[in-house]
Order: structure tokens, then C-alpha cells, then sequence
């Protein structure tokens, strides 16, 4: 995960900024993917822990991971349901109801909703495995009721678990770490992190749903990209101001005086100094 202050991420006040842009003004064109859905919440609540210091846990964030706890658990039933309502109905071809059947039983049990976080983040790396091997049957199933594809939905919904893996490792840096600014640099890295999961995931889904408008990603991440390349530019003059300093520096300090005499030649004899004139001889009378 990139350091706050690195050209890979965005410092404190870019990644509050950016934050508060996905949330904000640009939240209605984030939800408009099943991803954008998704880490729209997450970043809410690492906006928050910016904000708070780190500090306590508020009641609302941990109303926000009960919500979030909840949503995973009925998409996952949702899907299995559906599933299963496909493998059974004598309107599709056997071969149909067959990858139906074969497909649920990849998903297999879905969490509860009491289920522990590092349980979910478990379950959805045992799922995407299990379907790795399943891109015929996934194919061949009928649209959702929402009309995308059960590859799409599937897939979004292993990244809702994946991000409780997020919740399970700052759970574990928080409780590592003392607060205060610590804690805020750990959230701003939070941040980064979910920004830059937020894009990779964003991409998968374009790539499987075609409904989705193809400039979505460029459009969300106009801001983010803007505030990369004045960071890049920044650190570029800082460089180049400190290479300009050492060179001067350097400057000052070679020496100033006639420059020594240069080794003879390989093969050739040392030049002899001037002969010394003999004592007593006078000098040579004006003229």
C-alpha cells in the first residue's frame, strides 16, 4: 500500500478531497455500478476515521458495518435463490439447468448474518476459486432479474467479502497502534488503498457488464488522476532544486588554485626543475 506521501498515492488533504468527491458529487454516478455500491460505504467510514483521528469507533460506523454485513449476506441468498430457481425450472435446456446447479454449488453456503468479518473475507476467496473453473456455465446461464450476468454479480459480490478483509486489517492496526496521528496516516493509506481497489475492480466489472457506460472509470477518476500528475510534478522541481543545490554546493568546495601539474607521459623522462644559480653571481646590470 502506497505511503501518503508517495507519487503512488494521494497525501491527507488530496485523499479527504477525493473522498469526499466519490461520496458527494459524483455518488449517484458510483452507484451506478454494482462495485461503486460497494466501496461508496467503505470509504465513508475510512472519511471518517480520518476525520475522528482514529479514535473510538462511533455508533454509526458500527451501524454502517452491521448494514454492510447484512447486504452481503442477502445479495449472497439472492443469488444462490436465483440459482437454484434456474437449475429446477423446466423452461431452460438440461444442459442450462445443469451449469445452474454446478454454479450454486460453487457458491455453496453463504454467510449468516451473524457471521464474523474474517469469515465473509474467507468465504469470498473460496467462492471466486470455486468459480475460476465455471466460465461455460456462467456463460450459458440467462441474465439476472436485474439484467446483468450472473458472472457479473457473482463477481461483485465476492468483492462486497473481499472488502471485509479491509475491516479485519485495520481492526488489527488499530488495536497495534497508539491514537492519534498514527492512526490518521494508517486511514489516509486506508484510503489509497481503497482507491486504487476501487479502480481495479470498477475495470473487471466494465469489462463483464457492457451495459455499463465505457468512460465510467476515466469519468470517476478524473479528479484522482489531476491531483496524481500535480504530485508528480511537485516531487519532479523538488528534485531538480535539490540536484541544482548539491551541484553548487559542490562548486564551493572543489579548490581554487593553479591546477597540478599533469604526469608525464608513459615512457617519458620527468621534466627536471630549472638549475639553481650559483652563489655569488651578479645580477645582470640595468640598462
Amino acid at each position: 500500500m502506497a505511503k501518503p506521501n508517495s507519487i503512488g498515492g494521494l497525501d491527507r488533504g488530496q485523499s479527504v478531497s477525493f473522498g469526499k468527491h466519490l461520496t458527494g458529487e459524483a455518488r449517484e454516478t458510483c452507484l451506478r455500478s454494482a462495485t461503486g455500491k460497494i466501496y461508496v460505504r467503505l470509504i465513508e467510514v475510512a472519511l471518517a476515521q480520518v476525520a475522528a483521528g482514529w479514535g473510538a469507533p462511533k455508533d454509526e460506523d458500527g451501524a454502517a458495518a452491521a448494514e454492510r454485513a447484512v447486504l452481503h449476506t442477502e445479495q449472497g441468498r439472492a443469488l444462490k435463490a436465483a440459482l437454484k430457481a434456474v437449475s429446477v425450472d423446466p423452461g431452460f435446456e438440461p444442459p442450462v439447468r445443469a451449469a445452474a446447479a454446478r454454479v450454486a454449488a460453487a457458491v455453496g453456503v453463504v454467510p449468516g448474518v451473524r457471521a464474523r468479518t474474517q469469515d465473509r473475507a474467507a468465504n469470498a476467496e473460496v467462492v471466486q476459486a470455486n468459480l475460476r473453473g465455471l466460465g461455460q456455465e456462467l456463460a450459458s446461464l440467462p441474465p439476472t432479474i436485474r439484467g446483468a450476468t450472473f458472472a457479473a454479480e457473482l463477481a461483485a459480490w465476492c468483492r462486497l467479502g473481499f472488502a471485509f478483509k479491509e475491516v479485519v486489517l485495520a481492526d488489527a492496526r488499530r488495536n497495534e497502534t497508539m491514537k492519534g496521528g498514527r492512526e490518521v496516516g494508517i486511514a489516509v493509506m486506508t484510503l489509497n488503498g481503497l482507491f486504487s481497489r476501487f479502480r481495479a475492480s470498477l475495470a473487471d466489472e466494465l469489462a463483464a457488464d457492457e451495459t455499463l457506460p465505457r468512460d465510467l472509470q476515466k469519468e470517476l477518476f478524473r479528479l484522482y488522476d489531476s491531483y496524481v500528475e500535480a504530485r508528480r510534478a511537485k516531487h519532479t522541481a523538488r528534485n531538480a532544486r535539490k540536484a541544482a543545490a548539491e551541484r553548487k554546493a559542490a562548486e564551493k568546495k572543489a579548490p581554487t588554485g593553479p591546477p597540478a601539474a599533469e604526469p608525464p607521459a608513459a615512457g617519458q623522462p620527468a621534466a627536471e626543475p630549472p638549475a639553481a644559480e650559483p652563489p655569488g653571481t651578479p645580477a645582470p646590470a640595468e640598462t
